[in-house]
């Protein structure tokens, strides 16, 4: 279904991998296909960037370790502590300019954001915000 979804709209070619649920590879909230992505890929997961749009999107990917964007209407209390940025819209004028910027960062495993210490907050008058907000453990 992913890979007939991306072929429909001409993007296919784009991937490399697909990582899906599967018997070895647990669904969202579970972190497996974020890790199993990064691994896939050879890339470190605090250079990783997911971009999601449903609170188990966010767990699974924060679980993994990666930063993450949050995308869609603005997020209730529990997505954006999980979200390192939130947006809109995959279209916001902020967005690249907030990904060039970020740091490396280093994940907390039990799902709490973290990151490296001053890191910088660039959204754009009008654009995107992020949470400093942390759920407890």
């Amino acid at each position: 279904m992913v890979e007939f979804s991306l072929e429909s709209v001409g993007l296919r070619h784009h991937f490399r991998h697909i990582v899906v649920p599967d018997e070895e590879v647990r669904p969202k909230p579970h972190p497996g296909t974020y890790a199993e992505a990064v691994r896939r890929l050879g890339v470190a997961d605090g250079n990783t960037l997911a971009v999601e749009d449903s609170v188990n999107g966010l767990k699974a990917a924060a679980d993994a370790g990666l930063r993450v964007v949050g995308v869609g209407p603005r997020p209730g209390p529990e997505a954006a502590a999980l979200a390192d940025l939130w947006v809109g819209a995959l279209d916001n004028a902020g967005l690249m300019a907030w990904a060039a910027s970020r740091p490396r960062t280093v994940r907390l495993r039990t799902g709490t954001p973290g990151a490296a210490p001053g890191r910088p907050t660039v959204p754009p008058p009008g654009g995107p915000s992020r949470s400093d907000t942390t759920s407890a453990p």
